[in-house]
C-alpha cells in the first residue's frame, strides 16, 4: 500500500500535543475534509495518515469517537475504509451519485454518510492513535472531516 502524494495528506505521521486537561467533551482534528479525487492506478493508497497523542483515556469515564464535527457525533464518510490502531472499519462507499462526475468536490454531495464510529476499545495505553483513511482501489477517493471527539460519559 503506498500514500498519496496529496495536500491533505501526511507522508509521515505527526504528533500532536497531547489533549491535555478534558473538560465535558474534547476534540483533535484529524483531518479537513478531503475532495473527491480520482484513484488513478487502482491501487491501494493510505491517503491521510496521521498520529495523535491524545495522552490515557479512562474508558470508564469517557467515550471516544471519530465524527464529522466536533461538538457532537455526527456521520462520517470515508472512501473506503479507516484504519484506527491497526483495527480496520469498513462499509463506508455507498453512492448516491458516480463520484467521477463530481471530481473536486465536497464527498457530502455523493457518498452515503454512516454514523460516527466509537473507537474507545482501539485505544492504546500509551495514549497514541494512529489513523489511516485508505483507498483500497476504487475510481475514486474521498472524506468528509474527521475529528477525534472524547467525550464524558459522566
Amino acid at each position: 500500500m503506498t500514500n498519496v502524494p496529496y495536500e491533505v495528506a501526511l507522508l509521515e505521521p505527526r504528533l500532536l500535543p497531547e489533549a491535555g486537561p478534558l473538560a465535558m467533551t474534547h476534540y483533535v482534528v484529524v483531518t479537513p475534509y478531503v475532495p473527491i479525487t480520482r484513484s488513478d492506478d487502482g491501487n491501494q493508497k493510505i491517503f491521510v495518515n496521521q498520529a495523535l497523542r491524545i495522552g490515557r483515556i479512562d474508558t470508564k469515564r469517557f467515550r471516544v469517537t471519530l465524527s464529522s464535527l466536533p461538538n457532537t457525533d455526527a456521520p462520517i464518510i470515508c472512501d473506503d475504509a479507516i484504519s484506527v490502531n491497526g483495527h480496520i472499519y469498513g462499509g463506508f462507499s455507498g453512492v448516491t451519485v458516480d463520484p467521477l462526475s463530481l471530481l473536486g468536490q465536497n464527498p457530502e454531495v455523493c457518498y452515503k454518510p454512516v454514523p460516527a464510529i466509537d473507537i474507545s476499545n482501539d485505544l492504546r495505553c500509551d495514549g497514541m492513535l494512529f489513523i489511516q483513511l485508505l483507498d483500497l482501489g476504487g475510481a475514486a477517493f474521498g472524506a468528509s472531516g474527521l475529528y477525534v471527539r472524547i467525550a464524558s460519559l459522566v
